[in-house]
């Protein structure tokens, strides 16, 4: 069934990290793979998880879209018609997550930037900072992120993300101890669906 414009046109390419160029069954392997990691995180309790299930909802309305290649046209068409948005207007702490979930370390980094700029005060924007610089091999630039993350997270809405990845960065820089700690406060507040992959990281220790 060919696509018709029924909302306002989504940018799917730049919000999900998807190349114009890729052939549409590549962009549906693009968009499974994403889909599972939002997944995990649409199981985290408050606003962390309403915004990972409305990435999800973007994620299947995407995959609607490219389901053929007659839907894919008539989107595209459409989306020539959108006017610019607006760089304030854009949600950079999900394109952060989204172009890392993507294997995309360069461009998450410039997402993350610009979150961290707009956002400081959001332990969600140093948390992915910390993903992507430890992606990168940074550990001491994860840790200063995770740090950040954590004298931040005064309302505890980011626990489990916080000493999660607090957890990984003291394991790259040699404080075992610490990161078992991390470890053992994430598990105490992860929900069921994220259990296997923090327990993963504290065996790592």
């Amino acid at each position: 069934m060919a696509y018709e414009q029924t909302v306002a046109v989504v940018d799917y390419y730049q919000e999900l990290n998807l190349d114009k160029d890729d052939a549409t069954p590549d962009i549906q392997v693009q968009l499974n793979k994403i889909r599972m990691q939002w997944r995990q995180r649409a199981s985290l309790n408050g606003s962390r998880g309403e915004e990972a299930r409305a990435k999800l909802k973007m994620i299947e309305n995407a995959s609607n879209v490219f389901s053929n290649e007659d839907s894919r046209d008539a989107y595209d068409r459409s989306l020539r018609a959108l006017p610019e948005v607006a760089e304030q207007d854009i949600d950079w702490i999900g394109r952060a997550w989204t172009y890392y979930f993507a294997d995309d370390p360069g461009a998450a980094s410039i997402a993350a930037r610009k979150a961290r700029n707009e956002h400081a005060d959001d332990p969600n924007a140093h948390v992915i900072s910390a993903w992507i610089e430890l992606a990168e091999e940074n550990w001491r630039e994860a840790k200063h992120y995770a740090d950040e993350a954590y004298v931040l997270d005064e309302l505890g809405e980011d626990t489990v993300d916080v000493y999660r990845v607090r957890g990984v960065t003291f394991y790259f820089t040699k404080r075992y101890e610490k990161g078992i700690e991390c470890f053992q406060r994430a598990l105490a507040k992860a929900p069921r669906e994220m259990v296997p992959d923090i327990e993963a990281y504290s065996w790592g220790v």
